[in-house]
C-alpha cells in the first residue's frame, strides 16, 4: 500500500505548457474562435498555438 514508487496518475507530459495567458476577445471573435474550434476538432489553446506559429512564420520569412 506504501508504494511510493508507484503512485499512478496522469503520465507526466514531455512539453510542459505552464504559462497561463489571459486575454479578452470581441463577441465576433468569440464567435470566430467557437466555430473553428467546433469545425476543426481542436481545442481553443490549439487554435491560438496554430495561429502563432502560421504568423512567425509568416513574419519571419524574410529571414530565408
Amino acid at each position: 500500500m506504501n508504494n511510493i514508487e508507484n503512485r499512478g496518475g496522469r503520465p507526466k507530459k514531455e512539453d510542459i505548457m505552464g504559462t497561463r495567458f489571459e486575454m479578452r476577445l470581441s463577441k465576433v471573435d468569440k464567435m470566430l474562435l467557437d466555430i473553428l474550434s467546433e469545425k476543426t476538432g481542436k481545442s481553443k489553446s490549439e487554435i491560438f498555438r496554430s495561429g502563432l506559429q502560421a504568423l512567425y512564420r509568416e513574419e519571419m520569412d524574410f529571414e530565408r
